[in-house]
Protein backbone atom coordinates (compact mmCIF):
# COMPACT_ATOMS: atom_id res chain seq x y z
CA UNK A 1 0.00 0.00 0.00
CA UNK A 2 0.77 3.49 -1.18
CA UNK A 3 1.47 6.13 0.97
CA UNK A 4 -0.43 9.26 -0.01
CA UNK A 5 1.40 12.77 0.84
CA UNK A 6 -0.48 15.95 0.60
CA UNK A 7 0.04 18.21 -1.96
CA UNK A 8 2.22 21.27 -0.80
CA UNK A 9 2.99 24.44 -1.85
CA UNK A 10 5.26 27.36 -1.16
CA UNK A 11 5.10 30.74 0.38
CA UNK A 12 4.38 33.58 -2.14
CA UNK A 13 6.49 35.43 0.35
CA UNK A 14 9.62 33.39 1.24
CA UNK A 15 9.59 30.31 -0.78
CA UNK A 16 9.14 28.01 2.45
CA UNK A 17 7.26 24.82 1.78
CA UNK A 18 3.45 25.07 3.05
CA UNK A 19 0.44 22.66 3.80
CA UNK A 20 -2.46 24.15 1.96
CA UNK A 21 -4.43 24.13 5.34
CA UNK A 22 -2.38 26.25 6.46
CA UNK A 23 -3.38 30.03 6.57
CA UNK A 24 -0.14 31.66 7.59
CA UNK A 25 3.59 30.42 6.48
CA UNK A 26 4.93 29.41 9.70
CA UNK A 27 8.92 30.46 8.73
CA UNK A 28 7.61 34.59 7.68
CA UNK A 29 4.32 34.70 9.04
CA UNK A 30 2.63 35.62 5.89
CA UNK A 31 -0.98 34.98 5.12
CA UNK A 32 -0.77 32.98 2.03
CA UNK A 33 -4.41 31.68 2.60
CA UNK A 34 -5.52 35.15 4.56
CA UNK A 35 -7.74 37.71 3.39
CA UNK A 36 -6.20 40.63 1.47
CA UNK A 37 -6.69 43.12 4.19
CA UNK A 38 -4.65 40.23 6.62
CA UNK A 39 -1.91 40.28 3.35
CA UNK A 40 -1.87 44.59 3.07
CA UNK A 41 -1.04 44.40 6.99
CA UNK A 42 1.26 41.68 6.48
CA UNK A 43 3.21 44.22 4.55
CA UNK A 44 2.51 47.38 5.72
CA UNK A 45 3.93 45.95 8.92
CA UNK A 46 7.13 44.90 7.05
CA UNK A 47 7.57 48.43 5.72
CA UNK A 48 7.91 49.46 9.12
CA UNK A 49 9.95 47.20 10.09
CA UNK A 50 12.52 47.91 7.36
CA UNK A 51 12.55 51.22 7.87
CA UNK A 52 12.86 51.36 11.84
CA UNK A 53 15.71 48.83 11.36
CA UNK A 54 17.33 51.54 9.14
CA UNK A 55 16.91 54.06 11.41
CA UNK A 56 18.39 51.81 13.81
CA UNK A 57 21.04 51.37 11.79
CA UNK A 58 21.87 55.00 11.77
CA UNK A 59 21.72 55.26 15.33
CA UNK A 60 24.10 51.88 15.96
CA UNK A 61 26.91 53.79 12.81
CA UNK A 62 26.64 57.39 15.37
CA UNK A 63 27.33 55.64 18.42
CA UNK A 64 30.15 53.71 16.66
CA UNK A 65 31.16 56.86 15.62
CA UNK A 66 31.22 58.39 18.89
CA UNK A 67 33.29 55.85 19.87
CA UNK A 68 35.78 56.82 17.41
CA UNK A 69 35.88 60.50 18.39
CA UNK A 70 36.14 59.30 22.25
CA UNK A 71 39.44 57.32 20.89
CA UNK A 72 41.23 60.25 19.42
CA UNK A 73 40.41 62.99 21.95
CA UNK A 74 41.98 60.57 24.83
CA UNK A 75 44.90 60.02 22.16
CA UNK A 76 45.08 64.02 22.01
CA UNK A 77 44.58 64.11 25.42
CA UNK A 78 47.26 61.89 26.16
CA UNK A 79 49.67 63.69 24.24
CA UNK A 80 48.60 66.65 25.77
CA UNK A 81 48.89 65.76 29.33
CA UNK A 82 52.43 63.82 28.59
CA UNK A 83 54.43 66.91 27.50
CA UNK A 84 52.37 68.84 30.43
CA UNK A 85 53.61 66.91 32.63
CA UNK A 86 57.32 67.09 31.66
CA UNK A 87 56.96 63.75 29.91
CA UNK A 88 55.94 61.36 31.90
CA UNK A 89 55.79 58.44 30.45
CA UNK A 90 52.62 56.33 32.65
CA UNK A 91 50.64 58.77 31.34
CA UNK A 92 50.86 58.94 27.67
CA UNK A 93 50.60 54.55 28.27
CA UNK A 94 47.62 54.96 30.37
CA UNK A 95 45.90 57.47 27.54
CA UNK A 96 46.94 55.19 24.93
CA UNK A 97 45.57 52.05 26.22
CA UNK A 98 42.27 53.68 26.93
CA UNK A 99 42.15 54.97 23.66
CA UNK A 100 42.88 51.64 21.99
CA UNK A 101 40.17 49.99 24.54
CA UNK A 102 37.63 52.76 22.72
CA UNK A 103 39.01 51.54 19.06
CA UNK A 104 38.23 47.97 19.80
CA UNK A 105 35.14 48.50 20.93
CA UNK A 106 34.17 50.71 18.30
CA UNK A 107 35.27 48.01 15.37
CA UNK A 108 33.71 45.29 17.72
CA UNK A 109 29.95 47.64 17.58
CA UNK A 110 30.33 46.58 13.63
CA UNK A 111 29.35 42.52 14.60
CA UNK A 112 28.64 42.77 18.04
CA UNK A 113 26.87 46.41 18.34
CA UNK A 114 24.74 45.93 21.26
CA UNK A 115 27.48 44.64 24.11
CA UNK A 116 29.84 46.61 22.50
CA UNK A 117 28.26 50.33 22.65
CA UNK A 118 27.44 49.04 26.13
CA UNK A 119 31.04 48.46 27.52
CA UNK A 120 31.55 51.72 25.90
CA UNK A 121 29.72 53.48 27.65
CA UNK A 122 30.47 52.11 31.27
CA UNK A 123 34.36 52.55 30.35
CA UNK A 124 33.43 56.00 29.53
CA UNK A 125 31.35 56.24 32.57
CA UNK A 126 33.86 54.33 34.61
CA UNK A 127 36.60 57.29 33.63
CA UNK A 128 34.00 59.87 34.53
CA UNK A 129 33.49 58.52 37.75
CA UNK A 130 37.02 57.95 38.56
CA UNK A 131 38.44 61.29 37.22
CA UNK A 132 35.85 63.09 39.81
CA UNK A 133 37.17 61.06 42.38
CA UNK A 134 40.72 62.39 42.21
CA UNK A 135 39.99 65.64 41.56
CA UNK A 136 36.21 67.38 41.88
CA UNK A 137 36.64 70.01 39.66
CA UNK A 138 36.83 67.52 36.84
CA UNK A 139 32.73 66.90 36.87
CA UNK A 140 31.77 69.78 34.88
CA UNK A 141 34.50 70.13 33.15
CA UNK A 142 33.02 69.51 29.75
CA UNK A 143 29.86 68.81 30.81
CA UNK A 144 28.14 69.41 27.61
CA UNK A 145 30.62 66.83 25.81
CA UNK A 146 29.93 64.34 28.12
CA UNK A 147 26.90 64.46 28.07
CA UNK A 148 26.36 64.25 24.37
CA UNK A 149 28.76 61.55 24.30
CA UNK A 150 26.61 59.74 26.84
CA UNK A 151 23.22 60.31 25.00
CA UNK A 152 24.76 59.11 21.33
CA UNK A 153 25.41 56.27 23.29
CA UNK A 154 22.77 55.25 24.83
CA UNK A 155 21.25 55.88 21.64
CA UNK A 156 22.91 53.26 19.83
CA UNK A 157 21.90 50.80 22.85
CA UNK A 158 18.81 51.50 22.04
CA UNK A 159 18.84 51.06 18.32
CA UNK A 160 21.53 47.80 18.34
CA UNK A 161 18.15 46.38 21.48
CA UNK A 162 15.85 47.26 18.66
CA UNK A 163 17.59 45.49 15.60
CA UNK A 164 17.93 42.66 18.39
CA UNK A 165 14.02 42.63 19.05
CA UNK A 166 13.18 42.32 15.30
Amino acid sequence: MEEVIPPSFQCSFCDSSMEESQVFCISCGFPENGTEQEKSKFHAHRVLEMRDTKDAKKGISSARNTLFVIAALTMLWGIYYFFKSNWDISIIITYMILACIYMVLGYWSQQKPLIALILGLLVYLTIIVLAALFEPSTILSGIIVKILVIIYLGKGINSALHIRKV
